[in-house]
Formats: C-alpha cells, structure tokens, sequence
C-alpha cells in the first residue's frame, strides 16, 4: 500500500510539473556546470580579496613595527636628518633656479624698453631698474643723452660745393650750360 501511494503522488507530481518529470537535457547540464563554475569563481574572488586584505594589513603591521624599532633604537634622527639636508639643498636649488629665471625675465624686459626707446644695444645693459616702469624712465634719461643717429650723407661729392669728384652726371649738366655738348668740332 505504501507503494502505491509512493506511485500516486509521482504521478500527481508529473502531472502537475511535467518539465519536472523529465530527464534534465544538454542545456540543462550545462547550466548547473555554469552555475557551479561561476560558484567557484565567486569563491576564489572571496578568498583572493581575504587574502589581499591580510597582505595590507600584515605590511602595514610590518611598517609600524620597523617604525617602532627604529625609534627605539635612535636611528629615526638619522632618517630625519638626512631628509632635511636633502630638502635644504633642493630648496637652495630652487631659489638659484628662481633667481636665474628673474633675471632672464628682466634681460628680456631691459630689450623691450630699449627698443622701445630706440636705445643702442650695448646701452640695454645700462639700464636700471627692477621693474619696467623704472626701466622705462630710466630709457628716457639715456635717451636724451644718446645723439639720435644721422643718415649719411648721400649728397657728399656730387659737385654740391662741398667739394669732391665731380660725377658724369654733373658733368654732362655742366656742359649742356656751357654748350660744349653734343657739337661736333
């Protein structure tokens, strides 16, 4: 009686769930597979991410340690002393640098104002001042001092009455007023 009872509810079972009753196919298979493989992955993940937290905090524990240790054995103040001698000299190093870079900055400004004022350039280096309003007045005083330059002149020996050798050109006018030119003797 047991057995049949057994029989009834899997057939009331199957009949209900028919998918139930069938023999799980390929795809079925491979799903639990799947599933199982991606358990495991997510597992693994877990671990990996215990273990990495354990690895952070066991470096952590060992800087402290070597830390305390250090202190306790005074060899921190070496440390120490050798990071400030390290940063003194790069901050030496900045200020030359900073220093280099301010004077390029005025040379170039020194150029400006000279031209500006139309001073000579081996006058630039004369000029006085640390910012361009000073420079700049300091220009104008050299540049009253300073000739403005002159043309040459382009007239000089052509017959002008300053002397020099006459040119053909003055010549030629010389004897068209005198009637010398152009007549056959």
């Amino acid at each position: 009686m047991a057995d049949d009872k057994q029989q009834t509810e899997t057939t009331t079972t199957e009949e209900e769930h028919p998918e139930a009753a069938t023999e799980p196919t390929e795809g079925d298979v491979e799903e639990s597979g799947t599933d199982k493989l991606l358990k495991a992955l997510k597992s693994e993940r877990e671990a990996r991410q215990i273990a990495e937290k354990r690895v952070k905090e066991s470096d952590r524990d060992k800087r402290k340690a070597e830390t305390e240790r250090a202190i306790k054995a005074g060899e921190i103040e070496t440390v120490v002393t050798a990071h400030a001698a390290e940063v003194a000299d790069l901050t030496q190093q900045i200020a030359e640098l900073q220093a280099q870079i301010a004077d390029k900055d005025l040379s170039i400004v020194k150029a400006k104002v000279a031209a500006k004022f139309k001073l000579p350039e081996r006058l630039v280096a004369r000029l006085i001042g640390t910012d361009e309003a000073a420079l700049e007045a300091d220009a104008k005083e050299l540049a009253k001092l300073v000739a403005p330059p002159t043309a040459p002149n382009t007239e000089a020996g052509r017959g002008n009455g300053q002397g020099g050798k006459p040119t053909i050109e003055t010549e030629r006018q010389a004897q068209l007023a005198t009637g010398r030119y152009g007549k056959i003797a």
